[in-house]
């Protein structure tokens, strides 16, 4: 016992001195929380060795039975076992905090390493992963030691591979997506209608890739288990197909997501109108084209799934351009040659001063005779998408200009969006 505590005083010296060599090595990296939670379970883990070790050597001084030292060796190979895991825990965490800090520290637009940031998001996944597969190794070193359940020890490597399998694949989806982002828009001259189809493109490469990946996952996991995955694979085909025939919905959605895509009807960052006539239509920024459903963002800030198969009529606001109609209602005694005048010069000052708009104002003409005013219809050109916030600076503008030039507006006059 004396010598136990002689070598725990030299234990914990010795154990300082590293950690602080340690940190004085790895100063840059942040983690300095880490190696001391490190250096204090090892210390902990090895003194409850140290005495256990003592206490099989005390009962050998005794002669107590060989039974009692039995268990002791067991209780010690047990403890070793957990502890040795739960310090490599610690480890790990230590180790993976420092790659993680000097990764982040060296990265740069020039080297590999600028990716990493976009994959950092996978750190506490692999921290995970690696806690399981230590786990379950401590599971089964722990259960070898006990003959009445040391036949269950068997599945703690065919855990082990599931677990590198599930780790892997979500890995490779990560990387091959963000190489097919790197890919696609690694040119930095492309053109807006460009981008866009590259845009998307993308969401539906990873809808294919995340089934593609996880299918594979799913049938290297059945290896792993020695399950033969053929039959299981053919009963599914059948099953498939009998469930192909009653999903005819989810069939109609997938192909006419194809035909989207393919007849180019629109892309993302399209404004659009859907829907079929007797159900609500769906309006807004198209945000993601997807295998069976596209995402629409309404102006209002809504989200709108709609399923391919029940988009409808289209009616796509972002092609080449479009028009922002505005209707004026002006007295009938007024100057139409004169407030026709005013309105293509506030729409000339509008194109200068906004890129958005391609071409001046144009009065269309008169468009209906009300109660007490002429309703005026004009027209600008302006860029896809822009039309809606072009008309609402287009209905402020008028008003001032006909305020300025005396033609007062009857209190009655709408303005309706085209």
């Amino acid at each position: 016992m004396i010598l136990a505590v002689i070598a725990l005083k030299f234990l914990k010296y010795w154990l300082k001195v590293a950690s602080t060599r340690t940190k004085n090595l790895e100063k840059n990296t942040a983690d300095d929380e880490s190696i001391d939670a490190f250096f204090n379970a090892f210390y902990d883990r090895i003194s409850g060795g140290i005495w256990l070790w003592a206490t099989i050597l005390c009962a050998h001084f005794l002669k107590l039975p060989a039974t009692i030292s039995e268990y002791l060796y067991i209780a010690l190979r047990i403890y070793l076992i957990i502890g040795v895991g739960l310090l490599i825990l610690k480890a790990i965490a230590a180790i993976v905090d420092s790659l993680d800090a000097l990764s982040i520290r060296y990265s740069n637009p020039d080297n590999l390493l600028r990716f990493y940031d976009r994959l950092r998001h996978l750190i506490p996944f692999l921290k995970r992963c690696l806690e399981f597969v230590i786990y379950v190794c401590m599971a089964t070193l722990v259960i070898q030691q006990v003959q009445l359940i040391a036949n269950i020890a068997t599945f703690g490597p065919r855990i082990i591979k599931i677990i590198g399998i599930i780790f892997i694949s979500r890995v490779l989806f990560e990387v091959v997506y963000l190489l097919i982002e790197e890919v696609l828009f690694k040119d930095q001259n492309l053109t807006d209608i460009q981008r866009s189809r590259r845009m998307t493109l993308v969401p539906l490469f990873r809808s294919f890739l995340q089934y593609l990946i996880y299918f594979g996952a799913t049938v290297f996991i059945l290896y792993a288990l020695s399950i033969d995955p053929t039959p299981i694979l053919a009963g599914a085909g059948i099953v498939g197909i009998a469930v192909g025939l009653g999903a005819q919905t989810l069939i109609n959605d997938i192909v006419c997501g194809f035909f989207i895509l393919f007849e180019n009807y629109y892309l993302v960052g399209d404004y659009i109108e859907a829907g079929k006539a007797e159900d609500k239509v769906v309006e807004g920024i198209v945000e993601a084209i997807e295998l069976r459903t596209t995402r629409v963002r309404h102006p209002n800030g809504q989200l709108q799934i709609i399923q391919n198969g029940n988009i409808g009529s289209i009616t796509n606001y972002s092609k080449q351009y479009i028009f922002a109609v505005v209707e004026v209602g002006v007295p009938y005694n007024s100057n139409l040659a004169h407030v026709y005048k005013v309105i293509e010069e506030v729409g000339q000052q509008l194109k200068a001063d906004d890129p958005d708009v391609l071409e001046g104002t144009q009065v269309d003409g008169v468009e209906s005779l009300g109660e007490s005013n002429l309703l005026l219809r004009t027209l600008t050109k302006v860029k896809p998408g822009k039309h809606l916030q072009i008309q609402r600076v287009l209905r402020k503008i008028f008003t001032n200009a006909l305020l300025r030039e005396g033609i007062v507006i009857p209190v009655r006059a709408e303005s309706a969006e085209g």
